[in-house]
């Protein structure tokens, strides 16, 4: 472990060790993306969805609402929902 990371040790085992993180967007946690531009997130979220060859309806290709493209994923099916929460961050 490089020094830098020496002080999350406990941390990083937890998460090595956890399945799903399940993250409240409501408070504290949320400051850390305000300010964050949603166009690159929504673009990376489609990109996943089509990695599962689903075909996007239009209003979720042109929709910048991640939120949007999330609802949109679960809908689609089993196998495209768990890929977005696993797909690259």
């Amino acid at each position: 472990m490089s020094p830098e990371r020496a002080p999350f040790a406990a941390l990083d085992d937890i998460l090595r060790r956890t399945r799903y993180l399940l993250i409240d967007f409501d408070g504290p946690f949320c400051s850390l993306f305000a300010g964050t531009p949603t166009a690159p997130v929504a673009d990376d979220l489609r990109a996943v969805i089509t990695r599962k060859e689903v075909s996007l309806r239009v209003a979720i290709q042109n929709t910048t609402d991640w939120f949007e493209i999330l609802a949109y994923a679960a809908s689609v099916g089993p196998d495209v929902s768990p890929a977005m929460v696993m797909g690259p961050l």
